[in-house]
């Protein structure tokens, strides 16, 4: 089986120096020397002040949207186009998400769109931008959306450590987690140039414990702290991409070598100028069913996924409101279908993947 994702790992010789560190001081939990180096490194890599590391970017996006105290129950906006940790996120956080339409050219809610959504439901209290499977966003905009309306803005940046800055004024979470290309196993980091907002979700991730207490509560929180141990192979991982540059012209590579091997008719999915692709996703023709295609795939031992489908309102756990159609949503849902990529692939691999893709299309047309 050709693998739809694996981790982009450092070696047992490049994790083991920190563990051994972590066990040699005893510090294993509780924000230790290894979880603040890693902050150091996120922090240079987004471009940012100040970042706090959480278990996970679902968490992180939680307890962004806490922080903020906004009015319980209150609507927030995201993209209907999404994995369903975000609306989860929002709906953990006392919080009612409301589903939008996303720009065909982007496959992204659009600072622009929002506008209207925000004069169409002015109840919205915040909206969370996503970077769609990594690609990053124009968040200057975005600031300028928040200054303009007074809404609050959290970007869900999940895939997208490497590709996204942070800018003065955005708020940011990215995820850690093992198939993405910086990772600590599991794991994410809030990040933002405001400190107090930072301080205060670190304090959440905390239990609500205020700074350097063990027994005043401020607020009620949670545990969404990270471990030594996952902070030691995150460090070692970007520590090994910061030196070789190996996981971004890798993931290059294969890209290249998909656009050589797709031809034509198949749509990839729109990226930003430099950014560096987490995801395969390619848009099939239109009539074609891309679960069909999938289970032809299968078949034939080439692993696929149907990324953020179906669209986030058809989920039984995740009903709500939808402002107008989703058009692009479900267009784009319809034909789109993940294949294998990860930093590791061969280009014998990713021949087999497009050799196999057109067998099941030519299946399917006959």
């Amino acid at each position: 089986m050709i693998r739809l994702m694996l981790p982009d790992s450092p070696s047992i010789e490049d994790v083991e120096p920190y563990i051994a560190s972590a066990i040699q001081t005893g510090r294993l939990v509780n924000g230790g020397p290894l979880s603040a180096e890693l902050e150091r490194l996120v922090r240079e890599e987004a471009g940012t002040d100040h970042c706090v590391l959480v278990s996970s970017c679902t968490l992180g996006l939680e307890l962004a949207l806490t922080a903020l105290h906004l009015p319980a129950g209150a609507p927030v906006l995201m993209p209907a186009f999404t994995f369903p940790a975000t609306a989860a996120a929002v709906m953990r956080a006392g919080l009612a998400p409301v589903y939008a339409d996303v720009e065909a050219s982007t496959w992204a809610l659009s600072p622009h769109s929002a506008d209207g959504y925000v004069m169409a439901l002015p109840k919205i209290v915040a909206v969370v931008p996503v970077c769609p499977l990594g690609a990053s966003l124009h968040l200057r905009q975005w600031t300028d959306f928040e200054k303009r309306t007074g809404v609050k803005v959290v970007v869900d940046a999940a895939a997208a450590l490497g590709n996204q800055e942070v800018p003065p004024g955005a708020r940011v979470v990215f995820s850690m987690h093992a198939t993405k290309p910086y990772s600590a196993l599991e794991g994410g980091a809030v990040c933002s140039s405001d400190e107090g907002f930072v301080a205060t979700v670190r304090a959440l991730a905390n239990f609500g414990l205020a700074p350097g207490s063990y027994r005043v509560f401020h607020k009620g929180g949670t545990n969404a702290k990270i471990s030594e141990v996952h902070a030691a192979f995150g460090i070692a991982a970007m520590n090994k991409l910061a030196a070789t540059g190996s996981s971004k012209r890798r993931r290059d590579a294969v890209t290249a070598a998909y656009l050589e091997g797709l031809g034509e008719g198949l749509q990839l999915q729109p990226m930003s100028l430099g950014d560096t692709r987490a995801a395969m996703a390619v848009l099939l023709q239109d009539g074609i069913d891309p679960t069909t295609i999938s289970m032809q795939m299968a078949e034939a031992g080439v692993e696929t996924r149907r990324w953020y489908w179906p669209s986030l309102n058809t989920h039984p756990a995740l009903r709500a409101p939808a402002l107008g159609t989703l058009q692009v949503t479900e267009a784009i849902g319809n034909r789109l279908i993940g294949l294998p990529f990860h930093a590791g692939m061969m280009s014998g691999q990713v021949a087999e993947v497009c050799r196999s893709l057109r067998d099941a299309l030519a299946v399917v047309t006959i």
